[in-house]
């Protein structure tokens, strides 16, 4: 065997093209990055707002007739995602000191009343469903998809927000409430 043969076995000295060397690099990347941006559990912590995002966020509640004078959670849900709907269903579990509100991320196919019957099917405890048809609160709150949970403390003027489920974290919830309310 001459120096300039290889020996197929020999995989030291199979190389791929620097083409496809960059492609598996590139489709890498973007595994991992669409990895991160889908899931729920790379935010872990209710993070603080500043106030003009509390003041946008209030304003376009009180259009919807919506003035928290409590501590108040609003939670954006949407049909396929289950967090959402772990969020929906543990209301029922909030003290009563808590006014939730679920608003529903506006999908022109779907009825008004076929939201309502999967709302009543959440067992949604005493939150109340509101219908964001125009969009108004999805802009305020500048939410860009489902799982995104908001508290609001009027005492303080403070807006907190949350990605994922509101039980995975909800000792903090706690936490930031009483700091609020009972000092």
């Amino acid at each position: 065997m001459s120096q300039n043969d290889t020996d197929p076995g020999d995989l030291s000295s199979q190389r791929l093209p620097l083409w496809a060397q960059l492609s598996l690099g590139l489709a890498f990347l973007v595994l991992v990055y669409i990895t991160a941006v889908t899931s729920t559990t790379y935010i872990s912590a209710w993070d603080r707002e500043d106030s003009n995002y509390y003041t946008n966020a209030l304003e376009g509640l009180k259009v919807k007739g919506i003035n928290p004078s409590a501590p108040t959670l609003i939670a954006f849900w949407e049909q396929g995602c289950e967090d959402c709907r772990k969020n929906i269903r543990f209301f029922s579990k909030l003290p009563s000191s808590i006014r939730p509100y679920a608003i529903h991320l506006y999908d022109k196919n779907l009825k008004e009343s076929d939201l309502r019957q999967q709302w009543v099917s959440l067992n949604p405890g005493v939150a109340q469903l509101v219908y964001d048809e125009t969009e108004l609160l999805q802009t305020s709150f500048r939410v860009r998809g489902g799982a995104m949970v908001f508290l609001i403390l009027p005492k303080d003027k403070a807006l907190y927000s949350y990605w994922g489920e509101i039980e995975d974290n909800y000792e903090r919830l706690s936490e930031i409430i009483k700091e609020s309310y009972h000092r």
